[in-house]
């Protein structure tokens, strides 16, 4: 065995329990990430479609949203 990858056995535990701690931060960090990425994403969604957050009385179907891009376009 080289010396360089053996360590003593007292402290092989540490060491492993060093790597788990550090994995489950990753976990942890990696699902906060997610959770912001999926409120980013809300946000944007409202951004690029207001009409989601009017109510359904008010809201453009998809008739209307045709009638507005051939009006912008053929005006």
């Amino acid at each position: 065995m080289s010396s360089k990858f053996y360590e003593p056995p007292s402290n092989r535990n540490d060491i492993k329990e060093a790597q788990i701690e550090h994995q489950q931060q990753n976990l942890n960090s990696q699902r906060e990430q997610r959770q912001r990425q999926r409120a980013n994403g809300r946000v944007m969604w409202l951004i690029t479609f207001p009409s989601a957050a009017r109510p359904p009385s008010q809201r453009l179907t998809r008739g209307d949203l045709g009638l507005r891009v051939a009006k912008v376009l053929w005006g």
